[in-house]
């Protein structure tokens, strides 16, 4: 069921960026800012993509990290938006030691998730911990806002997450939605 919401709300998963193609997880904020932004192709295709949103006069939020950053720019010209505000709120979640190491290991992380929520195993940030603080953004918005499209450019499990709170569900259930591809633009409805 999903939430009474003074807004609209739309998600966008980054481009296809540098971690990605290479298979690693970067989730560190200090290393995110900075390194492991779109590669080429993930530039393109957020062009492409951002063609296909509806047009809308969105205020648009995003993470701090730089693939986050190059995907809302873009979208943010193409749609012929000025401001972009980067809420250290959507950043990416934390994946402790298995930060900047293969991709394949998200998965030793979502099997604790779905038993324990609150886990901080392999020092990774906790679902609730990324539950708490993206839906605490909302809240704000929710408090200063009224009748306004919403966009949100984040990260995969970030991004999950928050849906679980759109959708009144426990975050341990995270995995259960369908997962935002990258670039993909989806409505919160």
């Amino acid at each position: 069921m999903i939430r009474d919401l003074n807004n609209r709300y739309y998600l966008l998963r980054h481009g296809n960026s540098i971690a990605n193609r290479d298979g690693l997880i970067v989730s560190d904020l200090d290393i995110g800012i900075s390194e492991y932004g779109l590669t080429d192709l993930g530039k393109r295709d957020i062009l492409l993509k951002s063609k296909k949103i509806i047009n809308k006069p969105y205020l648009i939020y995003s993470s701090p990290f730089k693939r986050t950053i190059e995907t809302s720019l873009i979208v943010a010209k193409s749609l012929g938006l000025i401001n972009i505000e980067y809420i250290t709120d959507l950043k990416e979640r934390f994946f402790g030691d298995f930060d900047l190491k293969s991709n394949k290991n998200y998965k030793i992380v979502w099997d604790r998730d779905r038993i324990d929520p609150e886990h901080k195993n392999f020092n990774v940030e906790s679902v609730k911990s990324v539950y708490n603080r993206t839906s605490s953004f909302v809240k704000r918005v929710e408090l200063e806002m009224k009748d306004m499209d919403i966009l949100i450019v984040s990260h995969g499990d970030s991004l999950q997450i928050l849906e679980c709170w759109f959708n009144s569900m426990d975050p341990k259930y995270h995995r259960d939605l369908k997962p935002l591809e990258e670039g993909e633009f989806r409505p919160i409805l």
